[in-house]
């Protein structure tokens, strides 16, 4: 990737997690305490997928490591899941990276991931 694409990456990355209530949902209001958290969240979630991407050049899923789509609204999109499950704790290492389909398969069967997981369920 050259120089101007990984800025425009930059870009559409930083935005997607930054607002994310600007691309999925333009008309639902969100309280100013809702907000901070979300671009709190949205912090560590872009941080979390640029190291993604410097280390494999890739966004993969920590799940399944299929490459997830950043943005958008399908099953291969990357959403961001809270490893201990508190929506309030928003560290670094408290995100893990997966693509839609798997964070359904994990939030609905109670899977509980560990930031030592890496790749297909490997230590990294």
């Amino acid at each position: 990737m050259d120089l101007k694409q990984e800025k425009w990456w930059d870009k559409r990355l930083e935005k997607w997690c930054l607002y994310p209530h600007l691309i999925m949902a333009p008309f639902r209001k969100v309280s100013k305490k809702q907000a901070i958290k979300n671009r709190a969240w949205g912090k560590v979630k872009t941080l979390r997928l640029r190291y993604l991407y410097d280390k494999y050049g890739y966004f993969p899923c920590e799940c399944c490591g299929r490459a997830g789509i950043v943005g958008g609204d399908s099953f291969d999109t990357l959403d961001p899941h809270h490893i201990d499950v508190d929506r309030n704790n928003n560290a670094y290492e408290n995100c893990f990276i997966v693509r839609r389909e798997c964070h359904t398969f994990i939030t609905d069967n109670n899977i509980r991931v560990t930031p030592e997981q890496g790749l297909h369920g490997t230590e990294e």
